[in-house]
């Protein structure tokens, strides 16, 4: 449970960093971007906090622990 936690409040302080970078920078280089691009940053985004990567980092074992 306190590693489920931990990544928990990993993917929110991410979040908190993330957003905003992410629309100020959308909004610096507005003319120089397409919409396309824009878009795809926000994709980025939402996979990032969407999929927990720090799964991938854990062996199969912590994997089982924090699923069952």
């Amino acid at each position: 449970m306190n590693e489920l936690l931990k990544m928990i409040l990993s993917m929110a302080l991410t979040s908190l960093v993330l957003i905003p970078f992410v629309w100020g920078f959308g909004k610096i280089f507005n003319r120089f971007l397409s919409k396309r691009k824009i878009y795809y940053l926000w994709l980025v985004v939402y996979l990032f906090l969407t999929v927990p990567f720090s799964l991938f980092f854990l062996s199969p074992y912590k994997i089982v622990i924090l699923c069952g």
